[in-house]
């Protein structure tokens, strides 16, 4: 609608079976978590409308501009033999500066909260895993809300040429804070910070590998990955 606005819809559909299965002589999560909304399946229809404001020209490749999204809308969740409407809002931004030819930083702001009663724990805001909040487990906080806030100072100190490629060699340190809450008052609690290490091997245009090493609570995560985080 505009150079570097967009106005988006997106729509989908989900159907989760959690599955009673775990680890002998532990406790089963259908006897813990039972009554826990989805714990025995649910069919979601998703509807999403939102703005989104991209000058990166060759998205998360680029070595600057600014990417910001806002977007609303809901779901009609269908689980336990009854259907439940809820909303969720969500916003994020991503901002990329260049300071020399082979350094430049990233960081990102993001924020989800579902409101509604009776949301599956899946369809529900989380953080963990090798793109929101790394240094956890994929999934480890779930609830109503969540944050965060990403930094990453990307550096190339090799350019190699690897037969007819050129392969730029990164090494890439990176600070995440963030939390999930269920109530506005929580929303700085349960502060999470991790903090790590990433070695990317990037072809230009656009293909990246990385192994990132973060640690978060009492312990040190791996993740192999294609493509940049944020």
């Amino acid at each position: 609608i505009a150079p570097h606005l967009n106005l988006g819809v997106t729509a989908g559909f989900n159907h989760f079976k959690p599955l009673n299965e775990g680890v002998s002589g532990m406790t089963s999560s259908f006897d813990r978590f039972g009554s826990v909304s989805g714990m025995r399946g649910s069919s979601t229809e998703i509807l999403n409308a939102g703005f989104r404001y991209d000058s990166r020209k060759i998205r998360e490749y680029s070595t600057q501009g600014l990417f910001a999204e806002a977007m609303a809308g809901g779901g009609l969740s269908t689980h336990s033999g009854e259907t439940k409407t809820y909303g969720t809002v969500q916003a994020e931004s991503k901002f990329i500066w260049e300071e020399t030819p082979r350094l430049y930083g990233s960081v990102r702001t993001f924020w989800n909260r579902v409101y509604g009663g009776q949301v599956p724990f899946y369809e529900r805001p989380s953080l963990g895993g090798s793109f929101f909040l790394r240094g956890f487990t994929l999934d480890r906080f779930v609830d109503d809300a969540a944050w965060t806030l990403d930094f990453e100072q990307r550096i190339t100190p090799f350019i190699l040429k690897v037969y007819d490629s050129i392969v730029h060699v990164r090494i890439d340190p990176f600070l995440s804070v963030g939390q999930v809450y269920e109530n506005p008052g929580e929303i700085f609690d349960r502060v999470q910070f991790t903090q790590g290490i990433g070695f990317r091997a990037f072809v230009p245009p656009s293909v990246i590998g990385r192994i990132d090493i973060a640690h978060g609570g009492n312990q040190f995560y791996f993740y192999v990955e294609l493509g940049y985080p944020f």
